[in-house]
């Protein structure tokens, strides 16, 4: 299955994608959307962007310095990936949903071939835990 179908089966999507090494290579020239990254970073260590990369724990619950941000994936390859997928109303084995209410959160992917399954991935976690909350 490419990566489109997966997409599609899920459903999830990339909002937006910052590699890495092209966004940190100068701190007085940072992308915008480094700069949302930067400040949609979690409150909470406990989400997945700072299991995947640790050296951004430091970061949770305050609004850092973009060039600080930058300075802590000075070494580090890969993408940073807002995934998205909607929210979506769980009654018994139904579900039904509408892109114009969705979720999303800042992942990082090792190699652009990553990506897809990880955006997956994360949406299948958000929906478990959805569906968990409605059978309660």
């Amino acid at each position: 299955m490419n990566d489109a179908a997966k997409l599609f089966e899920q459903p999830a999507r990339v909002g937006s994608m910052i590699w890495i090494p092209g966004a940190v290579g100068d701190e007085e020239a940072l992308p915008e959307n480094f700069e949302e990254f930067c400040e949609d970073l979690p409150e909470t260590a406990e989400y997945v962007l700072y299991a995947q990369l640790p050296v951004l724990a430091q970061f949770a619950g305050k609004y850092p310095d973009p060039e600080a941000v930058a300075d802590a994936l000075r070494d580090r390859r890969g993408f940073l990936v807002r995934a998205e997928t909607p929210n979506k109303k769980f009654d018994g084995p139904a579900e039904t949903y509408s892109w114009g209410y969705y979720r999303r959160a800042w992942i990082y992917a090792p190699t652009e071939d990553a990506i897809a399954d990880l955006v997956v991935a994360w949406a299948k976690s958000v929906d478990a835990k959805n569906r968990a909350k409605a059978e309660d």
